[in-house]
């Protein structure tokens, strides 16, 4: 083989090398577009109401009672249907999950979190409490029983017994619009999940008074903006929702929630 021919094949294996990385680059970011999409469709997809005698999920538009522009969707969750816990992996093996505390830079949960009794992380002065003994769930404020064994605290109680909690409506943090999440319960003691859904935002006052009109008598709001990820399936009901789906916490490094409220239905 002659010396240019040696070069012309050197060449020709180098643009193979760089067509085929091209190749694969591009096929990388067609999966991702591809997942991201198929993602928010099924969420726009399992925004309709969906209902059995156990769960019922609906869709609320802001606009008609709030003057605000976006949507919120309800998980109501029937009294003593369900045996919660806390857990800190795995929550998609279960019937219903909606994560929970707040957390720092690092993962680390803020406010208390307790699984089988142990405690994970410490309690906070104040704030509200989700806790299940294995079965239906009690919300309490500013202390709880020293023996529950599963436990996750927030630094935002919404509604106590009927009452909103003004002191922190009208904090600075309080007041951005953002993506929110809440988990309470009506005087009847069901469980309802509120969530804004694809760009909904709403400040901590606009949330207290969209649980209000559900009929929330207590409410905790739990970690919202990028963490906001929900599920629940029995019989006809399949509903999921992640605001940021896992493979763009990955490309854009944004953190997956440390601690989930979890449950099996009975």
């Amino acid at each position: 083989m002659s010396f240019n021919q040696l070069i012309y094949l050197s060449l020709y294996s180098k643009t193979l090398i760089k067509m085929k990385k091209t190749i694969v680059i591009l096929f990388v970011l067609f999966l991702c577009v591809s997942f991201v999409s198929y993602n928010s469709l099924k969420n726009v997809f399992l925004n309709d109401s969906q209902t059995n005698e156990k769960v019922t999920v609906t869709k609320i538009d802001l606009s008609k009672k709030f003057k605000i522009n976006g949507y919120v969707n309800m998980i109501k969750l029937t009294k003593n249907s369900l045996s919660y816990k806390v857990t800190n992996k795995g929550h998609r093996n279960y019937d219903f999950y909606i994560n929970a505390n707040y957390f720092t830079i690092n993962n680390t949960p803020v406010g208390e979190v307790k699984i089988d009794g142990k405690t994970i992380q410490h309690k906070n002065k104040n704030g509200g409490f989700f806790t299940s003994n294995g079965k239906s769930p009690s919300f309490y404020f500013k202390k709880r029983p020293n023996r529950v064994l599963y436990s996750s605290q927030t630094h935002t109680p919404i509604i106590r017994n009927g009452v909103p909690n003004y002191r922190i409506f009208n904090q600075k943090w309080a007041r951005y619009k953002l993506p929110r999440l809440i988990i309470g319960e009506n005087k009847n003691k069901d469980i309802i999940v509120l969530h804004t859904i694809d760009n909904s935002r709403c400040s901590v006052n606009d949330f207290y008074k969209i649980a209000k009109s559900q009929g929330l008598i207590n409410a905790l709001m739990f970690d919202g903006g990028a963490s906001i990820e929900v599920g629940v399936n029995y019989k006809n009901v399949d509903y999921k929702y992640q605001i940021v789906s896992d493979i763009n916490r990955k490309l854009g490094n944004v953190p997956t929630p440390s601690v989930f409220i979890v449950g099996d239905f009975n």
